[in-house]
């Protein structure tokens, strides 16, 4: 039987297959299409000339333009630095990030984990979790098979023939299992303070995190963990932003 590689197509579907429950749509946002206004046009060619240009024209720039970005940000709080994503055109709202895979950007962005060929997002971060805990349950009662089968009271020479090949599934069922664990571990340490990889691993250039030192949407163990396999308490992460900006202005008043 030849070996099943990642560009096998017979992989493939075993892939799909097999982690169907677990990826669904993670979150993504929708793609708008790359029309643009008159205006935005004109910024664009103003934006290429050399100074002092630019700043004139901002000058009489007219009053639609600074009512669209009204409207689009009237939702949002003002204090939120948002970026339009050069992808999807769209104005990403926090903890976004665009996926060069999947071509898409994805609310509460995680990773993107190649062997489910899809991101782990918003939607499907709790699942995520539950199959690695179910992976890491599967590995340990294969390790202790492996294990409960090997016998040591044998000469050397007749041990390795009748049992190397299980003592070797059963370093490879270890490294496994040390693997998932980790991964286990690792996700419910970001789970417990709510946060994400990408934002435990690129905080430094995250503008949002940049600014104030702690997380600005850790609520605490309970609600934590509450809050990602319930969704409860709900709330959007703006709103709890902007708590958190309010809590420390009333602190540094006091």
């Amino acid at each position: 039987m030849p070996c099943l590689s990642q560009d096998t197509p017979g992989a493939h579907q075993i892939r799909r297959l097999t982690l169907a429950p677990i990826a669904p749509d993670p979150g993504t946002l929708p793609v708008l299409p790359r029309i643009y206004s008159q205006e935005d046009q004109v910024d664009e060619v103003l934006a290429s000339l050399p100074p002092p240009w630019p700043q004139a024209a901002q000058v009489q720039a007219p009053h639609s333009q600074e009512e669209a970005k009204e409207e689009q940000t009237a939702m949002v709080p003002q204090a939120i630095p948002l970026r339009r994503c050069r992808f999807c055109m769209v104005l990403q709202p926090l903890r976004a990030r665009h996926c060069r895979e999947c071509r898409r950007c994805v609310r509460r962005y995680d990773h993107h984990c190649p062997w489910m060929e899809n991101c782990v997002g918003e939607r499907n971060h709790p699942l995520f979790v539950a199959y690695l805990a179910l992976q890491l349950a599967v590995l340990l009662w294969g390790l202790y098979l492996a294990w409960s089968g090997l016998h040591f009271f044998q000469p050397w020479g007749l041990w390795l023939r009748s049992s190397g090949l299980l003592f070797a599934t059963f370093l490879l069922l270890s490294l496994f299992s040390l693997v998932a664990g980790l991964l286990l571990a690792s996700h419910l340490y970001l789970v417990a303070s709510n946060t994400t990889t990408w934002e435990f691993m690129s905080s430094h250039r995250i503008a949002y995190l940049r600014q104030r030192p702690g997380n600005p949407f850790d609520r605490g163990l309970t609600r934590n963990v509450a809050h990602f396999f319930c969704g409860w308490p709900s709330g959007s992460w703006e709103t709890l932003w902007v708590e958190e900006e309010e809590k420390e202005g009333r602190s540094q008043a006091v």
